[in-house]
């Protein structure tokens, strides 16, 4: 009968760890757990980074989704096929804290998702979604303009953008959306559109009168 007890312990034992386990398995990759303590210096910092909601800006919404500069470059790895948390946290260099803090951001804002993918420890693959896909142009475009700096200090691309039919290299340009041809940016204006609020509409303002000065100096 002792015996039979013991049997009974051991294994109500087991199921326990298991429930146990299976509910830290979400939070085994996403860093520490934030203390309920915050300090006065990281609410005056909470209190200047205020969001972008109610903004009537395209530039704010994508910049609100990605958060800052370490979430860019989670997105650039992800973009270049980096899948695994050790890998993402080699390549940027990056603390445990802030790799998990910006791959929880990166996923709710719906631009990457996880799969687990081992269990005992857990662990998760990251990839874009969609959303996080339409993101690729923003990664070439500051390549390109990277590159640029860099040529004017004479150094090399560090990465490359091929075509993979004609193995060209490939690069963003302005063209016309009626005819399809190039446009040189200093022909390029900005103007409201259907979706501007006052606050836009002031901000332009402020432009035209800036450039009616000018022209008349």
């Amino acid at each position: 009968m002792l015996g039979g007890l013991v049997t009974l312990i051991t294994r109500v034992t087991r199921i326990i760890a298991l429930i146990i386990g299976a509910s830290q398995c979400y939070n085994l990759e996403q860093g520490p757990r934030r203390s309920t303590y915050r300090s006065a210096a990281f609410r005056r910092t909470r209190l200047r980074s205020k969001g972008f909601e109610g903004m009537a800006c395209s530039i704010a919404r994508v910049l609100e989704a990605i958060g800052d500069r370490w979430g860019m470059l989670v997105l650039r790895d992800l973009t270049l096929g980096l899948r695994r948390y050790e890998d993402l946290r080699h390549s940027t260099g990056i603390t445990n804290s802030t790799l998990a803090d910006r791959l929880r951001h990166l996923e709710s804002q719906g631009l990457i998702q996880r799969t687990l993918y081992q269990e005992r420890p857990c662990r998760y693959e990251y990839q874009l979604t969609s959303k996080g896909r339409d993101l690729t142009i923003v990664l070439q475009a500051l390549a390109q303009v990277g590159d640029k700096w860099g040529l004017d200090a004479h150094e090399e691309p560090p990465l490359l953008f091929i075509d993979q039919v004609t193995n060209e290299n490939v690069k963003l340009t302005l063209v016309s959306d009626a005819t399809n041809e190039p446009v040189k940016m200093s022909s390029i204006r900005m103007q409201a559109g259907p979706g501007a609020d006052d606050l836009v509409r002031w901000r332009l303002d402020i432009r035209e009168k800036a450039q009616r000065v000018n022209n008349l100096a």
